[in-house]
C-alpha cells in the first residue's frame, strides 16, 4: 500500500494528519479522532498476506486485552482499501533507543542508576501485566519502549506478540525477534516463554546501565553466536557507579538457561525492591559520589565508562619542573667570554 496522504479519511471516523514512521509490518501516522477530537496514532498494515494479517489481528486482540498505564492502549481497528489498521493512543515523547543514542553522542546526560531502576521497574510492571494475561511480547528492545513527557516508559509494538499457550506449539526452527535482544532459546528457534521476555529486558537493562550492549554486534552471526555461548560481562566492570545488587539482577536476567533466570517479572520487581531497601549504605555512598567522566571511543558504537583509563590519563601528565641552577655553570663562562670580546 502506498503512503497515505494528509486528510485521508478512514471509515469517516479518523483523519490522517501526517506520516510518522515506517516499519516491517506497516506505517504509523498521526491522525485525528473526528468523534472525540483527539490526536491518535494510526498503524496501517503494508502487507496483506495471510501471515501478516494474522499477526496484525493478533496484536490488536492482545493489546485490547491489556489495561496498564505503561502499555499503549488501543482505541479501534478497521479496514481501509483492503488494508487493516489500528488506532492507538498517541504517545508524545521519544523512544528509549533515541535517548541512548543522544547520550552516547553526549547530547544528553547519561542515565543515573536510579533513573534506570525507575524506567526498568515500570517496564517490568507492564510486562508482568501482559504475562499474567497469557501474552508474550517477544520483541522487547529500546525502540519499542517510549519515554513520554512525564518521563514514564510506555511499552509498544506488540507486532510479534504470541499467547503463551500458542507459543508452546509454535513450529520450531522459526526465529522471531531482534538479534541483539533475542534470548538463546529464540536464537535456536525454540518456543519462547515469559523467561525469554525477561532475557530481552536484561539486555535493555545492561545497555541502560553501561551505554553498550553486552554482546558484540559486528554482524548478525557474531551476535547470535554470543547470545548462545558468551557469558555476559559484569556491568560494574564498565560502569563502577552501579550498585552490586543491581549488577547481580542484570546478570541473572542474562543467564543462558531459562531455568537460571527469574521465574517471573514480578520476581525481578521483588529483587529490585529488596536491593533498594537492604543495600542502603552502598546506595547512599554511590549517590554521593560524583560520576567519573565518560571516555568515548569514537570508532565503536557505544560510550564506555572507564575509570582506570581516565586515571592513567591523569597520572601520565608530566609534573612541572623547577629551575635547574646547574645550567649556570655552563652559561656564565660563555657569557663572560662574549662580553670580553665585545669590549
Amino acid at each position: 500500500m502506498t503512503q497515505l496522504k494528509p486528510n485521508t479519511l478512514l471509515d469517516d471516523k479518523f483523519r490522517i494528519l501526517k506520516h510518522i514512521a515506517s516499519g516491517g509490518m506497516g506505517s504509523v501516522y498521526r491522525g485525528l479522532d473526528l468523534e472525540l477530537s483527539r490526536d491518535v496514532a494510526i498503524k496501517i498494515l503494508s502487507d496483506n498476506s495471510d501471515e501478516f494479517v494474522e499477526r496484525f489481528l493478533r496484536e490488536a486482540k492482545s493489546m485490547a486485552a491489556l489495561d496498564h498505564p505503561n502499555i499503549v492502549p488501543i482505541y479501534a481497528a478497521g479496514t481501509h482499501e483492503n488494508s487493516k489498521y489500528l488506532v492507538m493512543k498517541l504517545v508524545s515523547g521519544v523512544t528509549l533507543e533515541e535517548k541512548i543514542k543522544r547520550q552516547r553522542l553526549e547530547l544528553e546526560t547519561q542515565f543515573s542508576w536510579q533513573d534506570v531502576v525507575k524506567i526498568f521497574r515500570a517496564s517490568l510492571s507492564a510486562l508482568d501485566h501482559a504475562h499474567r494475561r497469557g501474552i508474550l511480547h517477544r520483541d522487547i528492545k529500546p525502540s519499542n519502549i517510549m519515554i513520554d513527557q512525564n518521563y514514564e516508559p510506555v511499552l509498544m509494538d506488540f507486532g510479534l506478540v504470541r499467547r503463551i499457550d500458542e507459543a508452546k506449539i509454535t513450529q520450531t526452527g522459526t526465529v522471531y525477534g531482534t538479534p541483539e535482544y533475542m534470548s538463546p532459546e529464540q536464537v535456536k528457534g525454540e518456543a519462547a516463554s515469559t523467561s525469554s521476555d525477561l532475557y530481552s529486558m536484561g539486555v535493555v537493562l545492561f545497555e541502560l546501565l553501561t551505554q553498550r550492549l553486552p554482546f558484540p554486534n559486528d554482524s548478525i552471526y557474531s551476535t547470535l553466536l554470543a547470545q548462545l555461548k558468551t557469558p555476559a560481562p559484569d556491568p560494574r566492570e564498565i560502569n563502577p557507579m552501579i550498585p552490586t545488587w543491581l549488577s547481580k539482577i542484570t546478570l541473572r536476567c542474562l543467564e543462558k538457561s531459562p531455568s537460571d533466570r527469574y521465574a517471573s517479572a514480578n520476581d525481578v520487581l521483588d529483587a529490585l525492591t529488596q536491593g533498594m531497601n537492604t543495600s542502603e549504605t552502598e546506595n547512599r555512598n554511590l549517590m554521593n559520589l560524583k560520576a567519573p567522566p565518560i571516555i568515548i571511543e569514537r570508532n565503536v558504537k557505544a560510550a564506555t565508562l572507564n575509570v582506570g583509563q581516565y586515571q592513567s590519563m591523569i597520572t601520565k601528565v608530566p609534573k612541572a619542573r623547577g629551575f635547574d641552577y646547574r645550567w649556570l655553570l655552563f652559561i656564565m663562562p660563555v657569557f663572560g667570554a662574549l662580553l670580553y670580546w665585545l669590549i
